[in-house]
């Protein structure tokens, strides 16, 4: 995969911005700065929020999808239609940590993408493997620049089946899963 012009470099920023972060609230204990460090910190925050999603937003572009401010889960995601309004439904798959949410252009569910801390989803990667066989949920691992703490965290990617699932085979799963 070709990385769109200014990925890495756009990465490379997100630490750095971390470490400031860091250090700016180290600082707030000085009442005398504090004002001035809230500000400080309210613009440092606002710049690596405008950086990730830059980052998000470039990935999705590469697949030819859009990140999507509203929220879905993986049931929505294994039957790969369009997210009901229902936040009831916004239940993720095993191992889900700062998660980011794509569309195809015309509005269906596209996949979940999702940054774990890596030691704790090594921890749990049989069960998502298991999870995405169990539900036909695709679950690549892209070669991309991390957006969230690079280094810190694996990039997850949780994708629409190849053969999305009707609603019945959906029910039968689940329902199979539960019996005793």
């Amino acid at each position: 995969m070709t990385l769109p012009k200014g990925a890495f470099e756009l990465a490379a920023r997100i630490n750095p911005l971390m470490a400031e972060i860091g250090r700016l609230q180290r600082n707030k204990t000085d009442s005398r700065k504090r004002v001035s460090l809230n500000d400080e910190l309210r613009r440092k925050y606002a710049e690596e929020r405008n950086v990730t999603k830059r980052l998000a937003a470039m990935f999705g572009e590469s697949r030819g999808w859009r990140l999507s401010e509203a929220p879905f889960g993986w049931r929505i995601l294994a039957r790969g239609t369009y997210s009901a309004r229902d936040w009831a439904s916004v239940q993720l798959p095993p191992g889900c940590d700062h998660t980011y949410y794509y569309r195809h252009k015309g509005g269906r569910v596209a996949a979940i993408a999702t940054y774990p801390y890596a030691p704790a989803f090594e921890r749990n990667r049989a069960e998502c493997e298991a999870f995405a066989r169990k539900f036909r949920l695709g679950l690549e691992f892209p070669d991309w620049p991390s957006w969230h703490f690079p280094g810190e965290t694996t990039f997850v990617l949780w994708t629409v089946p190849e053969t999305p699932l009707t609603r019945d085979e959906l029910l039968e799963i689940e329902h199979r899963s539960y019996q005793w």
